[in-house]
């Protein structure tokens, strides 16, 4: 497999329930694809792809592009720029979800493969007894849909289960606490108690579905036609209907990071004059280390997951976290993440990995867990607190003359 890094299995149970979204993403088999943010508004374009659109999946401020034939394109909404970011080789798209730092691409020859979102590394794959026809995924639980209307659950231990059928191709696969929505030929939406795994009803749409989600109680469902029809889970009430004016063929909810990220590489600010808007203050490698985070804030969920990206091969790096928030000078880069009086608390020392362009750290989930095991009480994280975190990594080489360098900083309020 052609790539342009480890893996989370937690039951659903633990994990926490999907923040609202914020943006509504839609795809076009024209290679277009727009945004409403928030769902519910008018359609901005964000770029274009290389083919088709199959199948959309957005998360943080990123949005990955599933085009039909072999290709997964990323877009970042900070820099407004689409690149081609992996390949699988000779096969066929048909879905696309995210999972912590997982991104799981669906193919039509049976194959589900985890990809790392940081890495663009292969961690596993499945291979389903049925092709699937789309994939989502909910409090850590993943589906696929088939084209003979039977909905699976692929298993952490790489086993496949069937839910209820609804008895035709199955476009897009919705999930609330308690059920999945599937989206059918003959234009309809069918429930299935997630529990059980029964089909308990259906309701009637206007049309043939080509993707749906579900937030907050609603449901929206896209159609080749180019309209975007929301419709009241509890009962399938229509509410609202938005036209793109393009074909669309997928559609995704995004959601915001867990953190929120500050103290980017400021020319003014950054020790040798170079900035960087979208990371820290550049490396020897030009550009600054970019501080990004996977899963969520939920203290019981112990989800959260920090990654640095863009930092020079091999590296030796950590994150830190404290409850304060400063900027200063320090190595190549700034300080950011302070004392706040409780003091700076790091995590262990790691290498940084590489795959192609694509260079990086990580730690969690378990931050929750590592920091009360070994931070004291001063640095265990309890629901309610923010912290700020940030990556410290070797930048020797870097003509600025300090020997470290430092990522932007993000902040984090630790839900119940």
């Amino acid at each position: 497999m052609k790539l342009q890094g480890l893996l989370l299995v937690v039951s659903a149970s633990a994990l926490a329930a999907p923040a609202s979204a914020t943006d509504l993403y839609v795809g076009s088999p024209n290679t277009a694809f727009a945004h409403s943010s928030p769902p519910g508004g008018p359609f901005q374009l964000l770029s274009a792809c290389g083919g088709p659109v199959a199948a959309l999946a957005g998360e943080g401020g990123e949005l990955y592009v599933a085009s039909t034939f072999e290709s997964v394109y990323r877009y970042r909404h900070d820099a407004q720029f689409t690149e081609l970011w992996a390949i699988l080789p000779g096969e066929t798209l048909t879905g696309i979800a995210i999972r912590g730092h997982e991104l799981l691409v669906a193919t039509a020859s049976s194959r589900v493969v985890a990809l790392d979102r940081s890495l663009g590394t292969v961690l596993r794959e499945w291979n389903t007894p049925i092709a699937p026809t789309t994939l989502a995924v909910d409090r850590g639980e993943l589906f696929a849909g088939t084209p003979f209307g039977a909905a699976m659950r692929l298993e952490g231990d790489g086993t496949v289960s069937f839910l209820g059928s609804c008895g035709s191709n199955i476009a897009g696969i919705a999930a609330s606490a308690t059920e999945l929505f599937l989206g059918s030929a003959g234009a309809f939406v069918w429930r299935v108690d997630r529990s059980t795994g029964f089909v308990t009803t259906s309701f009637a749409v206007a049309e043939d579905p080509t993707g749906i989600v579900y937030d907050q109680g609603l449901l929206y469902v896209s159609s080749a036609t180019g309209r975007v029809r929301t419709y009241a889970a509890s009962n399938g009430a229509l509410l609202a209907t938005q036209n793109w004016g393009n074909p669309i063929s997928a559609l995704a909810l995004g959601r915001a990071s867990a953190g929120t990220a500050y103290c980017f590489g400021d020319a003014a600010v950054c020790p040798c004059g170079f900035g960087d808007p979208f990371g820290g203050c550049p490396s020897n490698l030009g550009v600054g280390a970019r501080l990004v985070t996977y899963g969520s804030a939920s203290f019981a969920a112990d989800d959260l997951e920090l990654a640095a990206l863009d930092v020079p091969s091999t590296t030796l790096g950590r994150f830190y976290m404290g409850a304060g928030v400063v900027q200063v000078p320090f190595g190549n880069g700034l300080l950011c993440a302070g004392s706040g009086g409780y003091g700076q608390f790091r995590f262990p020392v790691q290498s940084a990995q590489a795959n192609g362009f694509n260079r990086a750290f990580r730690f969690g989930p378990g931050i929750v867990a590592h920091s009360q095991q070994n931070f004291g009480a001063l640095g265990a994280i309890q629901p309610g607190s923010t912290w700020r975190f940030q990556a410290w990594y070797r930048d020797a080489l870097n003509p600025c003359g300090g020997a470290f360098n430092t990522s932007n900083a993000t902040s984090v309020t630790f839900l119940p």
